[in-house]
């Protein structure tokens, strides 16, 4: 723990320093660089646990009596310090280009390393009190740097939806200690062994599940996240999209270690839970036209999968089925790393053609592959590995949870053979649409000519680019070798309450190391195909002409592929579930005046409960507001019965 706790005042130091710097360049270099050294710090007590190393703990001094502060670090919570310290320092290093210039973002830039930081002590934390004043803190640092151009109204918009919807999950949380905490007598985590299975272990599962499942962007607590993400600067959208939202998850697994096994229909709902945000995710994310927040939504899929993924697991644990439970974790836990990977380098990459081309808007983008090679190439590597294709890393983690649900299906006569099939037909149908997506983005905004005068910049600077290609890489390792990831796996399922790994026993279906044959073999083919077809063509003339324009002599730009018009079809035959608000105005006449064409999908969680909850809170809140008066008596009442009120509730809990 002394390099954990090394890295900690590491964060905390250049938080300080860059809050106290005055020169924009010292506060970009003490503030990112900092993230970049802590990062790194950090990350080597991680490595050496998966490794092979003890788990740790460390008691705090506590101003409270009776109440023991702790961090702890066991597998489970270093697996999700690797993706969280390895993307920070990536990150670090990107915000030193990309912050180059920006001075009216430098205000906030102190956050960023208290954001990091958080992180890690919510993944440490080994007492309730400890772990809610952590994710209290991460809540909120996230929140001012989402608000880092609090000056635009959307912007203070989508940290307002941002900052409720958090809340709610912290409001959850709450209630799920304090159950625990009548239940057992105590916050920490160690004495949560004392609890008893029955009926309150369901109970205890739910509030987990809506409070984490609202960090993680689990639909339809998914509502922040296409509001924040594109509000967001885009080095602090790649870092809450790759890592924060994973705190989520990392809930969900570290609620299974604490609780009784819970019953069967608990894995069961979070299976449905992760079809409807993998296919409603991809859904919506084909229908956006900025490119911020269709990535926004991709990351609801990719959530839907790793819960897909827990929900297979939990049913294995319950009906003591080996197989199926380590293919269900592992398929989640190895895609939470691989979606830290990929998006978080999409999300470098956005943030690359929003500096260069100053709009998010794709319909306004064209062309870029010529002007911004490195981050065409990156970004279609990672444009590849989110839509599970080989040989990179989203196919395995993927493919692992395909074998789970057939091996469900196979051998578990309590687990519905339809529930199977939903999973298999949801996680293929979210990445057929998935691979739709991501065509119409790569093809309208690097293919084709520029849209606009926009849409002609310059490639970014090394600092920029050398995190994302590093990224890219490793998408590409991690496909061709996921064996190298299978020591971590087993150490992690081991500490989350497996009673041994197929790993360990040789299991056919986890045989990875298969991949590494098949992608060179494949790999091969394709360097022999090339080869062959540059022989056959050496001898030729290739002419070059322009594409065939039906007799019309004066083709432009604007006659090229939108986003909406490749997406149209989807559109169309979804039309009932996505419900899109037109607004038109026709061509009339022999010579026609302007046009206009705009059609806008509203997310249905937003408009069908969360907006009408909205206004009903709001409502209420000022009726209050016309009831109160100004006098002394009135202001005392009110804090008499709020006493009485906790009171009761101090009472019925046992405090």
């Amino acid at each position: 723990m002394v390099l954990f706790v090394f890295s900690t005042i590491l964060f905390l130091l250049a938080s300080l320093l860059s809050l106290i710097s005055r020169r924009e360049k010292w506060k970009r270099l003490l503030g990112c660089g900092g993230v970049v050294a802590a990062s790194l710090t950090g990350l080597v007590p991680a490595v050496l646990l998966l490794a092979g190393g003890d788990p740790v703990e460390m008691t705090l001094g506590s101003p409270i009596p009776s109440l023991t502060l702790r961090l702890g670090l066991d597998a489970l919570s270093a697996f999700f310090l690797v993706p969280i310290f390895g993307l920070s320092a990536l990150v670090g290093l990107y915000a030193l280009g990309y912050l180059k210039g920006e001075g009216r973002w430098l205000g906030n830039l102190p956050f960023f390393p208290l954001l990091v930081v958080s992180m890690a002590g919510v993944v440490t934390a080994r007492n309730g009190f400890l772990f809610l004043m952590f994710w209290e803190i991460m809540s909120l640092t996230s929140y001012f740097l989402v608000t880092t151009e609090h000056e635009q109204r959307e912007v203070r918009h989508a940290g307002w939806i941002y900052l409720a919807a958090t809340h709610l999950a912290t409001a959850f949380l709450l209630v799920f200690f304090v159950l625990i905490f009548k239940k057992t007598g105590s916050f920490d985590f160690k004495d949560f062994a004392l609890l008893k299975s029955g009926p309150w272990t369901g109970l205890l599962f739910i509030f987990a599940l809506v409070g984490f499942g609202t960090k993680a962007g689990i639909f339809p607590f998914h509502i922040w996240l296409p509001h924040a993400h594109p509000a967001a600067p885009s080095y602090i959208s790649a870092l809450m999209s790759g890592v924060m939202i994973k705190t989520g998850i990392y809930g969900i697994l570290r609620t299974l270690t604490l609780l009784p096994p819970p019953p069967l229909w608990c894995g069961e709902a979070l299976i449905l839970f992760g079809i409807a945000s993998a296919v409603l995710g991809v859904l919506y994310a084909l229908m956006q036209h900025d490119l911020k927040k269709l990535l926004a939504y991709h990351s609801v899929e990719n959530i839907g999968i790793i819960v897909t993924g827990l929900g297979l697991g939990m049913v294995g644990r319950s009906q003591q089925n080996l197989a199926v439970e380590w293919l269900g974790f592992g398929g989640a836990l190895f895609h939470v790393l691989n979606h830290a990977v990929f998006k978080g380098l999409l999300f470098l990459g956005a943030g690359n053609i929003l500096r260069a081309t100053h709009t998010k808007s794709i319909d306004r983008l064209g062309g870029l592959i010529r002007f911004m090679p490195l981050t065409g190439i990156t970004f279609l590597v990672a444009s590849a590995a989110i839509c599970g294709l080989p040989p990179f890393n989203g196919f395995i983690s993927e493919w692992l949870l395909y074998l789970g649900l057939l091996e469900a299906a196979k051998t578990s006569a309590r687990f519905p053979l339809f529930l199977c099939v939903s999973a298999m037909v949801g996680i293929a149908f979210a990445g057929g649409l998935a691979v739709v997506c991501f065509t119409k983005v790569f093809g309208v905004a690097f293919l084709g000519n520029p849209r606009t005068e926009h849409a002609k910049p310059l490639e970014a600077k090394w600092k920029q680019l050398a995190p994302m290609i590093f990224l890219a890489t490793a998408c590409l390792t991690l496909g061709i070798m996921p064996q190298l990831i299978l020591p971590w796996l087993q150490t992690t399922l081991l500490s989350i309450g497996s009673n041994a790994s197929p790993l360990a026993t040789g299991h056919p279906l986890v045989n990875l190391g298969i991949f590494s044959r098949a992608f060179a073999i494949l790999i091969a083919l394709f360097l022999l195909v090339h080869w062959i077809r540059s022989l056959l063509f050496s001898s030729r003339t290739v002419r070059i002409a322009p594409t065939w324009d039906c007799g019309f002599k004066g083709p432009t730009p604007r006659m090229q592929y939108t986003a909406s018009s490749f997406a149209e079809p989807i559109r169309t035959f979804f039309h009932v579930l996505l419900k899109p608000a037109v607004s038109a105005r026709n061509p009339e006449g022999l010579f026609p005046d302007k046009s206009h064409f705009e059609e806008h999908v509203d997310d249905l969680s937003e408009r069908l409960w969360f907006s009408p909850l909205v206004d009903k809170i709001a409502s209420f809140l000022s009726g209050l507001r016309k009831r109160q008066r100004t006098r002394v008596q009135d202001y005392l009442a009110y804090i008499f019965v709020t006493l009485i009120l906790l009171l009761l509730v101090g009472v019925w809990i046992g405090i």
